[in-house]
């Protein structure tokens, strides 16, 4: 068993900005299993060691020449990225094709700069940038810019090329999340109040789990909801929601936060306590969380340290992949990217 790292860690526009870290064993669980009419479980887990990890390695991929202040990246078939930040003081989005670096022109001002990227092929890319918030469309040959009523944009999740999902920060009154059906962007209505959604997953456009300023809520297509997980009652702070399936969701967040989701009730396991920035899903036996000094697979029966493993970066600020065994890590401090392939 491994020991932990506490770690604090302030998360401002998406990369880190300060930490510290101590060591320390990770937590014991003091409360008893329980179930509600929610189908709320609460049952916890140790993490294993790398020796249960399934085989894989990782290799580091360099920022382009140039590139600083990284906000966000995704990831496509083939080894290939997209990121967005800056190259020197300008705005940019670079293309990484899993040899070489290239950046990109939206052709089109950027406000006060990209945050979020998602990509379904190299043809068929979105970015969004903040003041005012403004979604591009890349079709192939052309970028098309949509500007939307919040001043900031940031997580950006799609399912296909003709339904993305676009996250803001917005006042009380306007929309906060937007999605893409292929022509135009539509605004998501009934999420009250103030809003800062942070991370999406969806499964379909009558199934979307957002973070709002540190909570969860779930969209049906008609209304939002909150979420009753298994540590409401703790008030936990979550920063990433990532799934495979309707029955096969993660959470993540603040001080070991981490929770899933099974079609009908929430575990929580016990991971130590260290902030956990992101989590990707690949399949149900195959998952990955990030923090700062935290790399952590889940293979199906436990988390397990993978830090350890060759080539592997000692923690990260965010995580995304394209398949079972094609997983990105973005280490936050303007230095590289780590791509791991079984």
């Amino acid at each position: 068993m491994r020991g932990a790292l506490t770690c604090s860690a302030l998360l401002i526009s998406s990369a880190v900005a300060a930490f510290a870290c101590s060591s320390s064993t990770p937590r014991a669980s003091t409360k008893e299993p329980k179930t509600d009419d929610t189908g709320v479980s609460d049952t916890t887990d140790d993490v294993g060691d790398a020796g249960e990890a399934p085989a894989g390695g990782w290799k580091e991929v360099a920022y382009p020449d140039g590139a600083t202040d990284v906000k966000a990246f995704t990831a496509i078939p083939g080894g290939e990225i997209f990121a967005v930040g800056k190259k020197g003081v300008a705005d940019a989005l670079f293309h990484y094709d899993g040899k070489k670096w290239e950046t990109l022109d939206v052709g089109a001002e950027v406000g006060t700069g990209f945050g979020a990227v998602w990509a379904a092929s190299n043809t068929e890319v979105f970015a969004a940038s903040s003041g005012p918030a403004t979604a591009f469309v890349y079709d192939g040959s052309a970028w098309t810019p949509s500007a939307l009523t919040p001043k900031t944009a940031n997580p950006l999740f799609g399912i296909g090329p003709t339904d993305v999902w676009l996250g803001t920060q917005a006042a009380t009154g306007e929309d906060a999340v937007y999605r893409y059906n292929g022509k135009s962007w539509v605004p998501v209505t009934g999420l009250a109040g103030a809003a800062s959604v942070t991370s999406m997953w969806a499964t379909d456009t009558s199934d979307l789990w957002a973070v709002n300023t540190g909570k969860l809520i779930r969209y049906n297509g008609i209304s939002w909801k909150a979420v009753t997980t298994a540590n409401s009652d703790a008030n936990p702070t979550v920063r990433s929601v990532s799934g495979s399936s309707k029955d096969d969701v993660w959470i993540v967040g603040l001080a070991g936060e981490c929770e899933h989701f099974d079609g009908s009730a929430w575990t929580s396991f016990d991971v130590g306590t260290d902030d956990l920035n992101g989590v990707y899903t690949e399949s149900s036996t195959s998952a990955w969380a990030v923090g700062l000094g935290v790399l952590s697979q889940w293979n199906g029966t436990e988390w397990i340290d993978a830090t350890t493993l060759a080539g592997a970066p000692a923690g990260g600020t965010r995580v995304t992949g394209t398949s079972d065994g094609d997983v990105w890590v973005w280490d936050g401090t303007n230095e590289g990217f780590y791509h791991y392939v079984k």
